[in-house]
């Protein structure tokens, strides 16, 4: 079963026992400290080299990031795993780099909340496998985090543009809602006018 769904470190140290116990088949001599001590080497291995990994990977997420126009893309291509960027819109929601709003973030996903001397900059969503909130924290500072404000920004600039195009076009629906009721109030008017004017020509008439 821990060959089968479990980590890595899991199926290596299965993959030890089951050594072990094929050993201990063949050879009286295989004691149990033994396999213990194997299993326990294997397991310090995989989580120092999968410490070693993570660290590689912010170091690349770091300098992609620095250099990249889309932080998301960059840091979903250094880290090898899909990552989601909401930049905090100061008094409004959380947009993605284009200005659109997000949903919420969907359940099981780590959620890691970068925050800059001016307030909450952006919000971080993936699984994030290896990798610590801190240790990602400690990675994006300095020019990565400046980056992630500078998208911030950019981010702010196209959803107030967007509130800003959503508001004109409200506006002018009103103005020609009021402008064709204006119309149909004259049209209407002159003719009730015409009308009686045309009654009293034939009163007089008569």
């Amino acid at each position: 079963i821990l060959f089968l769904r479990g980590s890595l470190t899991h199926r290596l140290a299965a993959l030890a026992l089951c050594a072990c116990a094929l050993l201990g088949a063949t050879s009286d001599r295989i004691e149990a400290s033994v396999c213990a001590a194997l299993v326990a080497e294997v397991v310090v291995a995989v989580a120092l080299l999968r410490a070693r990994t993570a660290g590689a990977r912010l170091s690349e997420a770091t300098l992609a990031l620095a250099a990249s126009v889309d932080p998301q893309e960059a840091l979903t291509t250094a880290l090898g795993q899909q990552v989601v960027i909401g930049y905090q819109i100061k008094g409004g929601p959380l947009v993605d780099r284009v200005g659109k709003q997000l949903p919420p973030a969907a359940p099981g996903l780590e959620v890691v909340h970068i925050n800059g001397a001016s307030g909450a900059i952006a919000e971080l969503r993936g699984e994030l496998s290896g990798l610590s909130p801190a240790a990602l924290l400690r990675a994006l500072q300095g020019p990565p985090r400046l980056a992630l404000e500078n998208s911030r920004l950019a981010a702010e600039a196209s959803f107030r543009a967007a509130e800003v195009r959503a508001s004109s076009e409200r506006l002018v629906t009103v103005a020609e809602a009021g402008r064709r009721a204006l119309e149909r109030d004259l049209h209407d008017g002159a003719q009730r006018h015409v009308l009686n004017l045309g009654l009293a020509v034939r009163a007089e008439s008569r």
